[in-house]
């Protein structure tokens, strides 16, 4: 059993303080700080290039809306549909996740 199998059947709880959404195209994972997993067309962006990339993730998120001097409220692109933590794309690299998991399973 993999580990999102685990989860889903599980746990199936989302973590209340990161939450992912998605669009289609763009998934992206949210919490407190920020924008912490961006997905554009299926590619994941690299942690270090999530900053340079919200632009084109806001363009495409908002499409009309899109305002050049408002994207950085990464907050209110959170209209989209949300995702269970095992559906995000980011879930074999959350470390949160690995650490639930591993004390569930006693490991």
């Amino acid at each position: 059993m993999t580990n999102r199998e685990y989860w889903s059947k599980y746990i199936g709880y989302n973590l209340s303080w990161c939450r992912p959404f998605t669009n289609g195209r763009v998934t992206y994972a949210i919490n407190e700080i920020g924008v912490v997993g961006l997905e554009i067309d299926g590619r994941i962006i690299p942690p270090r290039d999530i900053d340079k990339n919200l632009h084109l993730a806001a363009k495409i998120l908002l499409g009309d809306e899109y305002d050049n001097d408002d994207f950085e409220d990464a907050h209110a692109w959170a209209r989209k549909e949300e995702l269970s933590c095992s559906e995000c794309p980011f879930f074999d690299d959350c470390e949160p996740i690995g650490e639930i998991l591993r004390y569930e399973k006693g490991e």
